[in-house]
Parts: C-alpha cells; sequence; structure tokens
C-alpha cells in the first residue's frame, strides 16, 4: 500500500503514459460494481489502475487466508489486513479516489471478520 501511496504522487505523468491502455474485464470494473457512485468512464487511467491493484490485493489477501486451517486464523488475517489497507488509504490522496463509501464497506468487512472470529473461538 506505501507503493501505491506513492503512485499518486506521480498521477500527471502515469496518465499520459496509460491513456491509450484500456482495461476492459479488469478488477477495477468489478470493484466500481460495488461502488455506484463512481463510474469508471470518469476516472483517470492511473486511477483504474490503481483500483484494480487494490482489487488484486482484496483477492490474494482472501485466498491466502484460506491457507490457515483455523478459521479463527483466517479471520483474524483478514481482519488485520483490511484494517491496515483502511489505515492506509485514509487521510491520503487516495482516500478521494476510493470514497468514503469504500470505506465504510471496508470497515463493516473488518467488523464482520471480528464477529466471525468471535463466533469461530
Amino acid at each position: 500500500m506505501n507503493f501505491i501511496k506513492t503512485v499518486t504522487d506521480y498521477s500527471d505523468t502515469l496518465n499520459l503514459l496509460l491513456k491509450d491502455q484500456h482495461m476492459e474485464g479488469s478488477a477495477a470494473e468489478i470493484e466500481f460494481e460495488d461502488q455506484k457512485c463512481i463510474s469508471p468512464s470518469t476516472l483517470s487511467p492511473t486511477s483504474l489502475h490503481v483500483l484494480s491493484i487494490v482489487g488484486i490485493l482484496k483477492s490474494n489477501l482472501e485466498s491466502r487466508s484460506k491457507l490457515y486451517h483455523n478459521a479463527a486464523l483466517q479471520h483474524v488475517f483478514m481482519m488485520n489486513n483490511f484494517h491496515c489497507m483502511v489505515q492506509k488509504i485514509k487521510n491520503t490522496r487516495l482516500e478521494i479516489l476510493f470514497g468514503d463509501e469504500w470505506i465504510r464497506t471496508q470497515k463493516s468487512k473488518v467488523q464482520q471478520h471480528v464477529k466471525d472470529y468471535v463466533r469461530a473461538t
């Protein structure tokens, strides 16, 4: 996430480099289905790529959590990583990109993993 925060510093240059690339069928478009307030066509190419990267990161975290055979540990892993992700995005330029709704959704996922952890223990 630290590298993704750094990308926003160079977004003007990256927009010039990425303006001709299209991201059809990517993870960024899947991410937009959760956020009805943002349209992929209105975002810059860099924003689309950042959203795609974070979507892939979330998917990798979910698959890595399955490596723990104990359900409680799976929930601790997801709770910790989603919380860290939200904390890295808050109070940065990424917060504007992701929006308050995305942050609330991720916080609710953290809370759901807390509840699931309590049930599993």
